[in-house]
C-alpha cells in the first residue's frame, strides 16, 4: 500500500517535463491526500518518511537511474539527478 500514490508522483515527473522544483509540494499533497483517503475508508495507514524513502528506492530508484544512463544530454541527466535528490530528501 502506498506504492500506487508514489507511482503517480514519479510518473508525473519522470515521464513529463514537469518542473522538478514542484516535486516536494506534489509529494506532500499526493501522499497526505492518500493517507487521508485511507483513513476515511477506516484504514489506519500512515506513510512515514522512512517508508516513503524505501518505496522510492525499491520501486523507482532503478527506473530513474536507467533513464539517467540512457539519456544523452546533460539537461536530461541533470533532471534525473534532481528527481533522485528529491526522492531521497536532498536539496536540488
Amino acid at each position: 500500500m502506498g506504492e500506487d500514490a508514489i507511482d503517480l508522483l514519479l510518473e508525473a515527473f519522470l515521464y513529463t517535463k514537469s518542473d522538478v522544483s514542484f516535486m516536494n509540494e506534489y509529494k506532500h499533497k499526493i501522499l497526505s491526500g492518500y493517507c487521508n483517503g485511507a483513513k476515511k475508508s477506516r484504514m489506519d495507514y500512515f506513510l512515514d518518511d522512512k517508508l516513503i524513502t524505501d518505496i522510492f528506492a525499491y520501486s523507482w530508484g532503478f527506473r530513474v537511474t536507467s533513464h539517467y544512463l540512457y539519456y544523452k544530454t546533460d539537461d536530461l541527466k541533470k533532471r534525473c539527478v534532481d528527481i533522485l535528490n528529491v526522492m531521497f530528501g536532498l536539496k536540488i
